[in-house]
């Protein structure tokens, strides 16, 4: 039987990708894979196996792996447990040491990464068994001072995980280090890169003055070897020697401080006393055991220090944007939120990890976040308890989750309101002038003979005043539609509505000879809108269709329900639209480059109709080749009412 057919790893997750991965990886190596959902299940494995290892999903709903990991460590100490997660933050990386978690394997999962992390994980485990074996064939002896040195390992293996004090975590390894070899002092050197030189972090029966000042130069020490070198060194000699550590001593040992396969200190005791302990082979490997540690100890602290760092900037740059900014991960719990975001919805403080519905009151925003994905809403409007506007977009963020924004579109409204305001005086104050130059020139036929050129000039400005007027009525209309003064909104019938609509360009239609087929399907549900708003929609349609069509061609309007939704096609067989324009013709005003010069028109039609969808929660599109004709698509939820303007 191979080792590693002796060998358990035991998953929770819910993930069924994370848990097919494992599970080839783990078979792959002749090891025993097990899924568990609950601790029992897990404990069953572990009593009767000693060379497990448990990895915890962290973004698993089955279980809290925090409190999960702490059972786990209470009643199985010497179990591994690794965790799986994302680019972590400070509160997520000390709650990990404070369990104890060994070892953490983050997103996004790579083959060869779990790998190497699984096989540390039980090369650790056999390294500690062999240790404890060889210890235990001449341990009879001194088996109580091997259980001392038992419990100092394992308090100190706790103390480097639970601790973030870097000063603190090292002098309790040197303090352990004199300990365990009973040596009279011990220090830990780190290389100083810019002076190349070892200075101490930590020292034991070391006077203060001395670590402080206490530096030598890699190049001409027995410490500045070890780092070199990388191998530990045992001297002892029974005559006293100033060996190159700058003070006299009769034994010591170094051992070098190794991160990511470079030493980057040495961890060393000695004797100065002729009758001191004389270090052994045995000493060498605890010292080695205790330079793990402090490697360890000081790349947790160096990762800590880096996350700190990198979520102060983070955190500095949230502060001080204007928007408000909410992370959420992919179970909508908050990761993170900046104080605007935290101030126009009134979040605790303490949001952190919560799902956002228990942080946001505002329901509108929670269930715009929830929407369904084949019924996407661009934007919502939301007001703070200061009266300000807010547009709330969110977008999704690969591995993480979703990102909401809230900006600040107060000044917007203001000017939006102003511009409404301002049509609305400016269109009514030119009705009156309007009429009464149309009324005069109606009434210079009457009043006397007129030549056929004047006949022509009076013709023409009838026809401007009414082009004026039908723009200052389209300038009203799509005022009125975007302040939503009209909100009699009630379930109408498609069918009826077209009607209408046809009724209204009927003498065009036969003018120009125009084949209208109509399919609408009769089962069709109710559509829930102000009857002016989804009229002046379809006037707009089906007008543009007919009037860009020639004479004998076809308009085709068809009707029917799609995934919930009332779709409604409007195709002619006109002149089209240039691809170049179709991107701009729902804006104020545009008009496409190959009609401007040929037919009437204010430019203002379709903008009426993004206008009227956008208080419908409806989308349109256009299918167009130019010289073939043009298909406008629209998309109405059944049951959504007109979204009214905040």
């Amino acid at each position: 039987m191979s080792p590693s057919s002796n060998r358990h790893v035991i998953l929770f997750s819910d993930n069924g990708q994370i848990n097919q991965l494992l599970k080839q990886l783990v078979e792959s190596g002749g090891m025993v894979f097990i899924t568990a959902k609950k601790l029992s299940e897990a404990a069953k494995t572990l009593e009767t196996q000693d060379n497990c290892l448990v990895i915890f999903d962290g973004k698993s709903t089955i279980l809290d792996w925090e409190t999960s990991a702490m059972g786990l460590q209470h009643n199985f100490p010497a179990t591994p447990i690794q965790i799986l997660l994302p680019d972590s933050t400070v509160e997520i990386y000390q709650q990990m040491f404070e369990i104890g978690i060994q070892g953490v394997i983050t997103y996004p999962l790579q083959a060869r990464k779990v790998t190497e992390a699984i096989e540390l994980a039980f090369d650790k485990i056999e390294k500690q068994r062999q240790w404890y074996s060889k210890e235990q064939k001449h341990a009879t002896a001194g088996l109580e001072e091997r259980i001392d040195e038992f419990e100092t390992l394992t308090t100190l293996g706790a103390s480097i995980t639970r601790l973030l004090d870097l000063d603190a975590v090292l002098t309790a390894i040197v303090e352990a280090a004199v300990k365990l070899t009973k040596a009279e002092e011990g220090s830990i050197l780190l290389k100083d890169e810019k002076t190349n030189e070892l200075f101490m972090v930590a020292a034991k029966n070391f006077k203060d003055e001395f670590v402080r000042t206490f530096r030598i130069p890699t190049n001409d020490s027995l410490a500045g070897q070890v780092l070199k070198s990388g191998k530990s060194m045992l001297i002892d000699s029974s005559t006293p020697q100033k060996i190159k550590t700058q003070y006299l001593v009769h034994s010591l040992i170094y051992v070098p401080l190794v991160m990511k396969e470079k030493s980057i200190g040495v961890l060393g005791v000695d004797n100065r006393l002729e009758r001191g302990v004389t270090f052994t082979d045995r000493e060498v490997k605890i010292m080695r055991f205790l330079a793990e540690y402090a490697a360890i100890a000081i790349t947790n602290a160096r990762l800590y220090l880096t996350a700190l760092q990198e979520r102060s900037k983070l955190e500095s740059i949230l502060t001080n944007i204007r928007d408000g900014i909410i992370i959420l991960d992919n179970q909508q719990r908050v990761i993170l939120a900046n104080n605007v975001a935290q101030r126009v919805l009134t979040m605790p403080k303490a949001y952190y990890g919560k799902m956002l519905e228990q942080q946001v009151a505002n329901t509108e925003v929670v269930q715009f976040v929830k929407q369904s994905p084949d019924q996407p809403q661009k934007y919502i409007e939301i007001n703070d308890s200061e009266g300000n506007v807010y547009m709330v977009q969110f977008s999704r963020i690969s591995e993480v989750g979703l990102g909401i924004t809230l900006h600040d579109i107060t000044s917007l409204k203001n000017l939006d309101d102003l511009k409404s305001e301002f049509v609305n005086t400016v269109s009514h104050d030119l009705r009156s002038p309007l009429t009464a130059i149309l009324g005069y020139a109606e009434l210079i036929d009457r009043v006397g003979d007129v030549n056929t050129e004047q006949h022509e000039f009076i013709g023409r400005i009838r026809g401007s005043v009414r082009e004026i007027t039908a723009l200052i009525d389209d300038l009203l209309n799509l005022s009125r539609i975007e302040s939503s003064l009209e909100e009699d909104i009630q379930p109408l019938k498609l069918s009826e509505i077209v009607d209408h609509c046809l009724e209204l360009f009927q003498s065009q239609i036969d003018d120009k000879k125009i084949t209208l087929q109509v399919s609408i399907n009769q089962n069709l549900p109710d559509i829930v809108a102000n009857p002016l708003y989804l009229r002046s929609l379809l006037d707009n349609l089906i007008g543009n269709a007919i009037k860009y069509t020639p004479a004998e061609g076809k308009v085709t309007i068809q009707a029917s329900t799609q995934n919930n939704q009332t779709v409604i096609s409007v195709s002619d067989t006109g002149m089209g639209i240039p691809a170049s324009d179709q991107a701009r013709i729902f804006n104020k005003f545009y008009r496409g480059s190959n009609v401007v010069d040929i037919t009437a028109g204010t430019g203002l039609g379709l903008s009426i109709v993004q206008s009227v969808l956008d208080r419908l929660n409806g989308r349109i599109w256009v299918d167009s080749k130019e010289g073939k004709g043009s298909t406008f698509t629209v998309l109405l939820p059944q049951s959504a009412p007109i979204q009214k303007k905040n």
